[in-house]
């Protein structure tokens, strides 16, 4: 049978695990941030985040095409930089229009690192044990999503915003370094 956790797939594993983690910290934090820090109704909590969901939904189709034309790796890497630096404009939002611009540009990367990802993880899983590698690789984001919300919100009892931004910073880096 051939071998699962090879090299390239645990990296690619551990990668996506720590993008899931920081990714779901800023989802369970950014409406707190919204609201409490911003000091903005409700109502903009669901623009800012639908600003987000709306624009890694339109990047997709054209992932593809960038991972074809550009290299599956180098798309990767340039999302997890996108994705960083996204993390690090959170600490200079100061109004709604430059959070929206941030949550959008972030929404762009983030949608291009999960179809690179997925793409680069089932090209090194085996044919032969693709299902269960795939598995395996989404669960990783399923642990962020079990994780980062309860991470980002149990630090916002000790720490300001922006010391959780700084987290989700120091986690991209992680995934990038792995990647």
């Amino acid at each position: 049978m051939a071998q699962l956790w090879s090299r390239n797939f645990t990296c690619m594993f551990l990668a996506n695990l720590f993008l899931g983690i920081s990714f779901y910290i800023l989802m369970g934090i950014i409406p707190l941030f919204v609201t409490e820090d911003l000091k903005l109704s409700e109502s903009y909590v669901g623009l800012i985040m639908g600003a987000f969901s709306i624009a890694a939904f339109s990047t997709r189709p054209l992932a593809g095409l960038f991972l074809d034309s550009f290299g599956r790796m180098k798309v990767f890497i340039s999302a997890i930089i996108l994705f960083i630096l996204c993390c690090v404009s959170y600490l200079f939002a100061v109004s709604f229009v430059t959070l929206f611009i941030i949550r959008t540009i972030h929404g762009l990367g983030w949608g291009l690192t999960n179809t690179s990802g997925s793409t680069i993880a089932a090209d090194v899983v085996p044919i032969s044990r693709r299902a269960e590698g795939l598995g395996f690789y989404a669960m990783a984001m399923s642990i962020g999503m079990a994780l980062g919300p309860a991470i980002g919100v149990t630090l916002l009892i000790a720490v300001p915003f922006n010391a959780v931004f700084a987290l989700t910073i120091f986690l991209g880096v992680v995934a990038l370094c792995i990647a």
